[in-house]
Order: structure tokens, then sequence, then C-alpha cells
């Protein structure tokens, strides 16, 4: 299934730093009830919305009952704002018991994405996504705007993908990922429950911050309320530490395995996140803070601060001393925080240290020219 959604690729940094609306619909129908998919189940309803699919018109009638155990399979999907999307008119429910299996996506906006809260007990398996795709996973954004209980395993993900999924599930279902290996994703996405979604058995290779830099505020692994379980997280061809977000809320990780120890926000709660039987070499210790080093002699969120000016090339100069120059090496992922320990984020990996000052690059967006950060180094182990 061809369709006319053509995204121009400019480069991997401009891709893994663009948002879900960042990425243009270049001329397709994007509306919230009627936008551009390969298949839709459920396109129309009793009534009519503002903007419909063209050419259904006088379908928008009957009643609220959608459809039940539809099987998709053995497709090749691209060129689309969405791959395949249930029940976005907006009033059918139901659309639940839904198996598609055997799917290849490239150069598609989103995968898969659900709309509202009847779509129970729908698996997605054994899935290619590949060549440019934004988001593989999304419900709440479509539609009704609500989450369902779907079930995603069995995915390859490689080529440039920015985001695993979208599901901020609000006290709805929970939703259950397993078996999903990666090769360079930026991000897991938010990924948020109240009631025992999971993620486990998977495989995943992040970006590293050369090709993707990172997200000051959030994080690789982004969400709250998820079992991680029997995982490996690492960043691709990297000993870099990847970054957790829990957006103040509890997650909890048994049987994971690190290539370095993961940052996280030190703001959180103690006890916000549990490693259980977790590995890096060893057993893996709670506290990031134990590997982040301030590049004068204080302590962090105390020492002093330093003025960013980030070119166009997203790259910076930080003045600082010779002393202070001895704790900097090419390579080194520098930490910035804004307000002493609030909003800590990645800024940057440092590439070229002269007499008095050293470069950093890849800067993300949210650092901005002209506020003065404190910084620190964080001390890979190998």
């Amino acid at each position: 299934m061809i369709g006319p959604w053509n995204y121009q690729f400019k480069d991997a940094y401009t891709f893994y730093n663009s948002s879900l609306k960042d990425i243009p619909d270049n001329g397709c129908q994007n509306t919230g009830y009627a936008p551009n998919a390969a298949i839709v189940i459920e396109p129309v309803g009793p009534k009519k919305p503002a903007v419909v699919y063209h050419g259904l018109d006088s379908a928008y009638r009957g009643g609220r009952n959608g459809s039940t155990g539809i099987q998709i399979h053995d497709i090749f999907m691209s060129g689309w704002i969405l791959g395949m999307i249930t029940s976005p008119n907006g009033n059918t429910d139901n659309a639940d018991l839904i198996h598609a299996w055997n799917i290849q996506i490239q150069n598609v906006k989103i995968g898969f994405a659900g709309c509202q809260a009847e779509e129970k007990m729908n698996e997605i398996d054994h899935v290619e996504a590949w060549g440019v795709t934004h988001t593989v996973f999304a419900t709440g954004i479509y539609g009704q705007g609500n989450i369902g209980n779907w079930h995603l395993h069995h995915f390859n993900i490689a080529g440039y993908v920015n985001t695993f999924a979208y599901n901020v599930q609000s006290g709805y279902f929970p939703s259950y990922y397993d078996h999903i290996y990666a090769e360079t994703l930026g991000s897991l996405g938010n990924i948020s429950s109240a009631n025992g979604t999971s993620f486990s058995e998977s495989s995943i290779n992040f970006a590293n911050y050369i090709d993707a830099s990172m997200s000051y505020t959030y994080g690789q692994i982004q969400g709250n309320g998820v079992a991680y379980r029997d995982c490996q997280f690492r960043m691709y061809g990297t000993f870099n530490p990847i970054t957790i977000n829990n957006l103040n809320g509890y997650n909890s990780f048994t049987n994971c395995a690190f290539d370095a120890v993961p940052y996280f926000n030190s703001d959180y709660p103690v006890g916000s996140m549990t490693f259980t039987d977790c590995k890096i070499g060893g057993v893996l210790t709670a506290s990031p803070q134990a590997v982040i080093v301030p590049i004068d002699s204080t302590a962090p969120g105390f020492h002093r601060t330093y003025p960013i000016r980030v070119s166009e090339k997203r790259q910076a100069t930080i003045e600082c001393s010779s002393n202070e120059l001895r704790r900097v090496k090419v390579g080194a992922v520098i930490v910035a925080h804004n307000k002493k320990y609030i909003q800590q984020g990645v800024a940057g990996v440092v590439t070229a240290v002269g007499k008095n000052n050293f470069t950093i690059s890849y800067v993300p967006k949210q650092i901005v020219t002209g506020n003065e950060y404190y910084l620190s180094i964080w001390q890979q182990k190998k």
C-alpha cells in the first residue's frame, strides 16, 4: 500500500530532534477525525464531524457499534500519515480483538494509532518498522482521544525511527510491550500508566548523542507507572549513559542490563525508581550522582554557572580555567543543571578542548543561548 505522503529526510540530527508536530503533512489531510491512512477501521460514525473523509459524506449515519475481530496481515505500507488507525470518527466504540501481523511500515508519520477506550485486546505483532518513521504506535491523538488495551510484540525497529510509542493511559487500560528489538531508536517515548503496563524481554539500542542529541528535560526512557523487566538498554556504539525521565511518577526495572549507569534527574523522591537485580558489570546502584563530577571543585548544585552561547551548528564553547579543563576530555558527556538540581539533562558531547575553553556539540534545542548553567561531567564506565 503506497500512499502520497513524502517526507524529505534532511539528516539524522534534524530528524531525531523533531517532534511529531515538526514533521510536515506535505498536503495530506491530517485532521483529528479523518487523517490520511493506509488502513482505517471504522472511518465513519453516526455523527459527521466538520472534516470528513472525502467521498464518504453520506456514510456518516447509523449506530455506535464498531467492528470486532478484524485480521490484517502480510502488508507493506509506505507514504502515509498513518499506517493503520482504529475509530478516528469520534463516535463508534468497539474496534476490539483486532489482530494485525506480518506488517512492514516505512516512511510514515505514525505506524499504528488507537482512538478510544473500547479498543480491547488488540494485538499487533511481527512488525518491521524501517525507513523513516517518526512514531511507531500512538494513542490519544485522534478521534475520541482515549486509550484502549493493546499488546505489541515482536517488533524489529531499524533505520531512522524517532519514537516507539506515545501512550499516556491516564487510568484507562494497561498495555503490554515485549520482544521489541531496536537498532537506532531515538526514544521509547512517553509510556505512562496507572494500571499495570509492562515492557519486557526486549533489546533496545538507542541512537547515540552524535546522531540524535538528547532532549534536555526528557529522556530516552520516559513516562511512569511501567514495570520494565528482562531488558537490555544501551547507547548504540558507545558506552554513554541512557537517560530516564519518570515524570515525577514511579517506574521499576527488574533484571535489566545497562552498558553504563543510566542518567536520571536527582530531584525525584527517593524510591521513585527501583532497580532490582539490574546489571552493569555488577549490581546497579540507584543513584546516578556517584558518577557525576562537577567541572569545578565544588559539589553539584553549588558550583559556579557557565554562560552558554549556541551556534547554528548546535555547538557551544565554554570558557573555564586550566584547573577545570583537567577534568574535561574529548568524548565526555556534559550534564547541565539550570536550577541547581532542577531540570538536569544532557547538554552535549565534548568535541574539542582548548587552552582556556572546551567545545560541546550536538546541543539539544532546549539549551537556550544566554542562559547560565551548572555543568558537570558524566564519568563513563567502560
